[in-house]
């Protein structure tokens, strides 16, 4: 990947509020569903929508200039320059779930931490750079290589010695007002990935990054496709006729939202659009780009104008040049 990038980094997605990553229509029970993987069936954010979210960013905080250096031209527009950055899709590494004890759980699963371990092998490899370099905790890989070695219990759940949401009376984590109930086995492999993984996931010291490394679970693949099914936000909407006050015909609707304090991450790579002197210059645009997106909050999804799609960035990528 060297060959094909000159650097990259990762953008963290920090759910503030419930978020929508919409794919339109569909027939089903939910109106308007969020988007899912076709392989696995977990939600993710797709390019585009990561895309289309960072550049509407740009732009509407007078940056037009930056985001068709780093985007290419607007769309519709003649194609005067081309992008020189790739954008993956925003994988889901954490969903928070309501559980009967600590209010909620951050759960994961073996296939999104490898996701995540898979996606740190890969920027390392571009960078050419430890992560530390990269303001990633340097003990994230390791931890994550080490717990990946571990075999989640058939019918149970992974959790940190001091988990708060593990029923003492039978050591069980109960979900989703009891449609998820595991056996609740604590590992010194999971107090060693909550550290480095809370600095990864939540925005900021305090209250949040405490609790988070109480309320952390690793679940079975299977457990954690179920939860992303049954345990997302539904919330039914209605268009109203403001001279009769009832509801329009067609206007009652459905629509799908992963929870607060869910987290995804994307892989942004940067490469040159021709081997001239402009590179340099390029990949400074690019790290300009990230250092703007960097601990903002923004909108995502367009269901702002009902509280929702509020997400915080956070970029991870290297700083400079020597």
């Amino acid at each position: 990947m060297r060959a094909l990038f000159t650097t990259g980094g990762l953008i963290g997605i920090f759910c503030e509020e419930p978020t929508h990553f919409g794919r339109g229509r569909a027939v089903g029970l939910v109106d308007l569903p969020i988007q899912r993987s076709s392989v696995t069936n977990l939600p993710i954010g797709q390019s585009s929508s990561i895309r289309g979210m960072l550049r509407s960013f740009l732009v509407l905080n007078g940056k037009k200039e930056l985001a068709e250096s780093v985007f290419g031209s607007e769309p519709g527009e003649v194609e005067t320059r081309a992008g020189h950055v790739d954008i993956s899709d925003a994988k889901l590494l954490l969903m928070a779930v309501r559980s009967v004890v600590g209010l909620f759980c951050w759960l994961t699963c073996p296939t999104c931490l490898n996701d995540l371990c898979r996606a740190l092998i890969r920027v390392k490899e571009v960078t050419d750079k430890s992560l530390s370099n990269l303001h990633l905790p340097k003990e994230l890989l390791e931890s994550l290589e080490e717990i990946l070695k571990k075999q989640v219990p058939k019918g149970g759940a992974l959790v940190p010695r001091n988990s708060e949401n593990v029923i003492e009376i039978h050591g069980k984590l109960v979900l989703l007002d009891g449609e998820i109930e595991l056996e609740a086995k604590s590992d010194e492999n999971v107090n060693a990935l909550a550290e480095p993984l809370s600095n990864f996931v939540v925005p900021a010291e305090g209250y949040l990054k405490n609790v988070f490394k109480r309320r952390f679970a690793i679940v079975e693949d299977d457990v954690f496709k179920f939860a992303t099914e049954r345990g997302l936000e539904v919330a039914t909407r209605i268009r109203t006729n403001y001279e009769t006050k009832t509801v329009e015909r067609g206007g009652l609707w459905s629509e799908e939202y992963l929870p607060a304090f869910s987290f995804l991450f994307s892989e942004v790579y940067f490469h040159r659009r021709v081997p001239t002197e402009e590179g340099e210059v390029e990949a400074d645009e690019f790290r300009k780009f990230m250092e703007f997106i960097d601990s903002k909050r923004v909108f995502v999804g367009g269901k702002e104008g009902v509280g929702k799609g509020l997400v915080y960035l956070k970029a991870y990528y290297e700083r400079d040049t020597a």
